[in-house]
Parts: C-alpha cells; structure tokens; sequence
C-alpha cells in the first residue's frame, strides 16, 4: 500500500495544499468516517475515553509503517510537519484533548499536518497579533465542531472587532444553514392519515421537497462552505448529507433521478455501511448500473475487496460504457493495475472477457465471492469463477467440464488459465 499513500500525499497537496495522515485513513476507508465522529463527539462505546488508533482496521505494525513512509513521502515532496492537537466536536469534551494511540511514535504520526514552508516565518506571530483573525479561526472550529450557539457568539464579537471583514455575510450563511440541518425532513407519503395527498401525489411531493433541498446544498452551500473552510468542509456539511439521507430512507430508486436515493446522500457522508444497506434492501438494484457501482464502493471501503470486484464484473455486464468510465474512479489499486494491462494486451479481447481475465488475476478474491451471489455477472464471469473453484478444490472432473465451457465461451481466457496453473 506504500504507493497509495504516496498518491494521497500527491492528492491532498493538489486539492488542499497540505497532507493530512488522518484524512487519508477516513479517504482510504481504513477508518470509518461516522465511527471518526463518534471519537470527536466522544461517543465511541459510549466512553469519552475512545482512541482514534482502535477505529483503524490495520495492525500497528502496517499502519506503523504506511504513516512513517507517507511522512518521509511529505518530507521529499519539500513539506514540513506540524503538530495537531485534535480536542472534541461536543460541547461535553470540547477542551478534552483525544487520545490517538496509545503508542507514543505512532501518536505523532496521527498527530501531524503537513505543509509547504511558509514563506514569511513570522506569520503565526503575526497571526496572534491580530484579533480578528484569532475569532474567525475560532469560529471556523465551532462551524467544523457544529456548535451553532457558540458560533453565533463568536461571530458577533468578529462583528465587533473586524466590521470589515469580508467573510461576515458567508459565516453568517454558514451559521443558518447548520441551524436549519437540525430540524429533519419529514415526509408527508410518512404522515400517514395526516396527508390529503393520495399516496402517489404525497410521495412525488416528498422528492420534489427533498430534491429542492439537494439541489440548494450541491449549487449553494458546498461551494460556499468548499470556499470558507476548506479542507474541513466535509465534517461542516455532514449533518446536511444524514438529514438527506434519513429523509431518502425507503425511497424508490429512479433512473431519471439517480440523486434522490438514500445511497447518493450516505456516499457524501461517507457511511458506507449505510450505502451498502440502502442498495440491497431496495428491489431489482442490481440491475441499475448506478446502483451497482455505489455498492461496490461501499464493499471496497469497508475493506470487503471480494464482493466489491465481483460487482464490478456485474455493472460490466449491465452497462459497458458506463462501466468502462466507473473503472477509471476505482478506489482499488490493484484493480485498475488490472484493467490498465488488459486495455494493453498486444491480442486485444473483447470487454466482455474481462471478468474472467479479473478473476485469472485475482485468484485470491474467489474464496470471498463463493458466498456473494451475482445473479447476471455473465457467461465468462461463471465461467471462470467455477473453473477456479474447481481447481481449488482438487475436483479434477469438475475442473475438466468447466474448461470444456471455458474453451466455448473464451479460448483465449482458457490458455491465459492453462499458462499461469
């Protein structure tokens, strides 16, 4: 995984300026983004004592060793690091500094940010000099933290201190809109005999509610809150993605309106748990392409890599353009080692074989798919799927008849097979 942090690195400097340890672990999956909330909100196990360290799917040994080659990544790259103090999101243990591993090394690994040198080093006297900036940084903390009554304090004084200040209009904006997440969506479909509507009329009314409030956050607030607050923009706006997406609950997935499913709001949150819930409740979504790849995404970042390439197989059946274009946004890396060496192969094959060529080369995911059921993968797909579970289990009549098969449907695949047994 030692490339992947360094493509991090590259990422989070392109986009924010700066590299963050911890944000590649919520970005990577290896921390799950509501459990991290749960940890700034002091919540996790109900204790105020939870460590950042044990929300990590990775051992301390290969987490050790991913941090330490991202911060000698930083270093090359030219940046230099500077100590977090990361304290809670809830007014209960909003002085409390949280503890992010009980390992001291590992401890200022988490705890470190990573800049570009700035080039005036009085900068952060200067900063402290200055009593507007000091209230805009603390309110910039509370708009992150979600603590609207504070904020509107705060944002009084900068009122009083710094009239002039050019970003009053949008911490204001700011500061209402957070206040306005907090009373839910209701549906009136929900409303029982309290709705006039006839069902299917309360129901269209529901999306069209729900869609104008998406359609505000996605063309007014994210780019407002990207501008204002950067890099932290996405624990300000989580609250408006789980209104969206308790709101969506139930919901019918529509193909003209791929947004106005539960699955669309809690990808944005980030909750992959809930995306994957949301998509394998609802009838026939796995025959919707969009679908499809929202739910193998949910299995790739709860580290279920599996049933997340098996699906990818699938939308590949569904939807060959739309899946060709999905690949390229595939959070896995090995995979899109994969499919970048069979759009080379010198004796090109059809798309249609790739499944097959996927499972060839990734002979390890077959264990997990025996119990992931993909109705309509296609011909190769089974194909190849069965030959290799054959193979494994030493059933040399059964492996016979499936190369027969295989040999119908792919020669090709079948001699790829016989070269690398």
């Amino acid at each position: 995984m030692k490339h992947e942090i360094q493509a991090a690195v590259e990422q989070q400097l392109m986009v924010a300026g700066s590299y963050s340890p911890l944000e590649w672990l919520i970005d990577s999956g290896a921390v799950q983004y509501p459990d991290y909330v749960a940890w700034r909100n002091g919540a996790k196990d109900g204790t105020l004592n939870g460590c950042l360290e044990d929300l990590v799917c990775l051992s301390e040994a290969d987490l050790l060793e991913l941090l330490n080659h991202g911060a000698w990544y930083a270093g090359e790259l030219g940046l230099e690091s500077e100590p977090v103090v990361f304290k809670g999101w809830h007014s209960e243990n909003s002085q409390r500094v949280l503890l992010t591993s009980r390992n001291e090394t590992l401890a200022v690994l988490l705890q470190q940010h990573w800049r570009r040198p700035q080039l005036e080093v009085q900068q952060f006297d200067l900063f402290m000099d200055n009593p507007g900036l000091v209230l805009e940084n603390d309110l910039l903390e509370l708009l992150v933290a979600r603590r609207w009554g504070e904020a509107q304090k705060k944002l009084d004084q900068l009122y009083q201190s710094d009239p002039g200040n050019i970003k009053l209009g949008d911490f204001d904006d700011l500061i209402a809109y957070g206040l306005h997440c907090e009373t839910p969506l209701l549906r009136g479909s929900l409303a029982g005999g309290l709705s006039s509507d006839s069902p299917t009329d309360s129901i269209a009314n529901d999306r069209s509610m729900i869609e104008e409030e998406l359609v505000g956050l996605e063309t007014e607030v994210l780019p407002l809150s990207a501008r204002v607050l950067a890099q932290s923009a996405r624990d300000y706006l989580a609250p408006a993605w789980a209104r969206l997406g308790h709101a969506l609950e139930g919901l019918e997935f529509l193909p003209g309106q791929p947004k106005l499913h539960a699955s669309y709001a809690w990808q944005q949150y980030q909750d992959w748990s809930r995306v994957q819930s949301a998509v394998e409740r609802g009838e026939g979504s796995l025959e919707q392409p969009v679908l499809v790849w929202r739910l193998a995404l949910s299995y790739f970042y709860q580290q279920k890599r599996g049933p997340g390439l098996g699906l990818l197989c699938l939308l590949l059946s569904r939807d060959e353009n739309f899946a060709v274009q999905s690949f390229e946004h595939c959070p896995d890396s090995r995979f899109l080692s994969i499919w970048q060496r069979f759009q080379e192969l010198e004796v090109e094959l059809p798309l249609s074989d790739f499944p097959g060529w996927l499972l060839l080369h990734e002979r390890g995911a077959v264990h997990q798919l025996k119990d992931f059921s993909l109705p309509g993968a296609g011909l190769v797909y089974n194909s190849v799927f069965s030959l290799l579970v054959a193979n494994a289990a030493g059933d040399e009549v059964d492996e016979l008849a499936c190369r027969k098969q295989l040999q119908a449907c792919s020669p090709a695949l079948l001699k790829v097979y016989l070269q690398d047994k």
